[in-house]
């Protein structure tokens, strides 16, 4: 969602933007993250009008589905740790 995300913003701009991305997925809760998205939509919004527009219409969505991959992760570590 990131690179279809940077489509939509200039090259002298995309790394900024970028680590404003970042402030959302490596967030330590949803709460945050969602804080996050709705701070980086507001600050580039005027800039580049609809690039936070996939991240709000699929925020649940995308919540769902990193829920998913945490406890995904928590069982591969629970087994890694069960074998050691």
């Amino acid at each position: 969602m990131v690179r279809n995300t940077l489509k939509y913003v200039a090259d002298k701009d995309r790394k900024n933007f970028a680590n404003d991305l970042k402030t959302i997925y490596h967030a330590p809760d949803e709460e945050t993250a969602h804080r996050n998205m709705l701070t980086v939509s507001e600050k580039w919004d005027k800039k580049y009008p609809g690039a936070m527009a996939r991240w709000e219409a699929n925020w649940n969505v995308k919540c769902h589905q990193s829920h998913v991959q945490v406890l995904r992760n928590r069982q591969k570590g629970d087994l890694h740790n069960k074998r050691h």
